[in-house]
């Protein structure tokens, strides 16, 4: 946080053809390239970290806010901005569509706030065009440690096993966790 807000934007960078951000932004071509930069690192976290938003107001620039998806075409953001949708708010289908966009395009970001809030919803429960069991699968792979990732998949394989499908696939993604962790009776 402390290199993030008081070291980057003094810092020289080529990108910025020798200025530092904080010089950077006193023109409007500048300021486009340090909004490009900070929107780039702030989407390459797996969870939304607010110092981007006062690394920007820090440099005079405009925060980037929820999206409410109220009355917007949300299959025609981009997945930047899809990541900044209240998720909350969207319908359905809205949240299924824009499931399926993030897995294809690899969104991770946005790919697992729209999966958890998939997973809040009692009402996607049967959908027929989504699995549960493989929402927990992707979040384990995107999971910040085992402990995360083992959770998800114990929950995929109980959601299986509730259907009355085999379990096989999300215990065999299990198992390299258990080996890690030494936990060789799990394994």
């Amino acid at each position: 946080t402390l290199a993030l807000l008081s070291i980057w934007p003094n810092l020289p960078m080529g990108v910025l053809d020798g200025k530092s951000p904080r010089q950077a932004v006193a023109d409007p071509q500048g300021q486009i390239r340090v909004q490009a930069i900070i929107l780039q690192m702030d989407l390459t976290e797996p969870v939304e970290n607010p110092d981007y938003n006062k690394l920007r107001r820090s440099l005079g620039l405009p925060t980037l806010e929820a999206i409410d998806p109220t009355g917007v075409r949300v299959e025609s953001l981009s997945p930047a901005r899809q990541t900044r949708l209240d998720t909350a708010k969207l319908t359905d289908e809205q949240l299924v569509a824009v499931y399926r966009r993030a897995v294809v395009t690899a969104a991770a970001r946005l790919l697992r706030g729209i999966s958890l809030e998939i997973l809040s919803r009692p009402s996607l429960d049967t959908h027929k065009e989504l699995d549960k069991g493989e929402v927990y699968d992707i979040l384990s792979r995107m999971a910040l440690d085992a402990e995360e990732a083992l959770g998800y998949l114990v929950k995929a394989q109980e959601l299986a096993k509730a259907k009355g499908r085999s379990p096989a696939r999300y215990l065999m993604a299990e198992l390299p966790y258990r080996l890690q962790r030494g936990e060789e009776q799990e394994s």
